[in-house]
């Protein structure tokens, strides 16, 4: 490191003093900056627990949920279906302040050569934008597309529906209350 040149005299002295006391006041906020830091890596750590035990939790829960599905499905149930598409995965890039980031993953799950049959349909404008003019999109009434005997053509069907009232008879109305859908 070079040699400071102090200029001689009672200037040099003030000229000194006064570095010395912007060198202290710069240790000072260094030394501040430093517990703040530390306050926050504490804060990011207990967060981190907190997230840990959370997600083992949650964990935990799956499972029980899997082993429940399992033992009211059996395991053939939560098999996928023999003969399934890779996934297509997509990946859109932008720019932010000079560095790519992924923008938009899309995941395809669905055999191109299979027509897709709805009765109704709501989603995102690109879903509707999608649906709109293609060819394998078939909208059906829902008597067509509800019917047992379609339903049953498909191979290793797995269906989960809700129900929004069930009666002491186990009836069950999934489809409106009233006139409300």
């Amino acid at each position: 490191m070079p040699a400071i040149r102090v200029p001689p005299g009672r200037s040099g002295r003030l000229w000194l003093r006064h570095r010395l006391e912007i060198a202290e006041h710069a240790a000072d906020l260094l030394d501040q900056k430093l517990r703040i830091l530390r306050g926050d890596e504490r804060t990011l750590e207990e967060r981190a627990e907190a997230s840990e035990v959370a997600w083992r939790e949650a964990s935990q829960r799956a499972g029980t949920w899997l082993l429940r599905a399992q033992l009211a499905g059996g395991q053939e149930a939560l098999r996928p279906a023999i003969g399934v598409r890779a996934p297509e995965i997509g990946l859109r890039w932008t720019s932010v302040v000079g560095v790519r980031v992924p923008e938009e993953p899309t995941v395809a799950f669905l055999d191109r050569t299979v027509p897709i049959t709805a009765s109704f349909l709501f989603g995102s404008p690109e879903l509707l934008e999608w649906v709109d003019g293609n060819d394998r999109v078939e909208m059906r009434r829902t008597e067509v597309t509800n019917s047992p005997a379609r339903i049953a053509q498909n191979q290793r069907m797995v269906s989960v529906n809700t129900a929004l009232q069930v009666d002491l008879f186990g009836q069950a109305n999934a489809s409106r209350i009233n006139a409300r859908i």
